[in-house]
């Protein structure tokens, strides 16, 4: 197991040890879809189908985030997410084989990202003039 594997496994026992234990049904859906993309591909071996998948999956999860900016425009970075956003680009050139098990998944980062922090950027200006929600 590699350290990379070993440090997230940790993040994560980390982060349920103190922070937050209650979790959507949407959230535990999305967790349950993830586990099995992640079988699919252990069985299949077909890196093209699983990247597919998990980009939908992820892509998915980002429907809380998007309610949650519309709702609560200023309760999330603009910054944040345009550096999520940006910090994809860079790995799109570094890419030895392009392919789409290889670019999917980045590409998807880089356009949700953004697309999130557009969202905040005109919720946050249509909240300020005052125009109902």
């Amino acid at each position: 197991m590699g350290a990379m594997t070993i440090i997230c496994f940790l993040l994560c026992g980390i982060s349920v040890a103190k922070g937050e234990r209650s979790f959507s049904g949407q959230e535990w859906t999305f967790l349950v879809a993830g586990c099995v993309v992640f079988l699919l591909y252990l069985f299949t071996k077909e890196p093209t189908v699983a990247a597919v998948l998990a980009t939908i999956v992820d892509a998915l999860g980002f429907g809380p985030t998007f309610t949650r900016g519309w709702r609560s425009p200023y309760k999330d970075s603009v910054t944040s997410f345009t550096l999520n956003s940006a910090k994809y680009v860079p790995s799109l050139f570094a890419m030895g084989a392009i392919s789409i098990a290889t670019c999917i998944y980045p590409v998807s980062l880089i356009v949700m990202n953004a697309a999130v922090a557009v969202l905040l950027v005109v919720r946050r200006r249509v909240v300020a003039e005052g125009a109902p929600a």
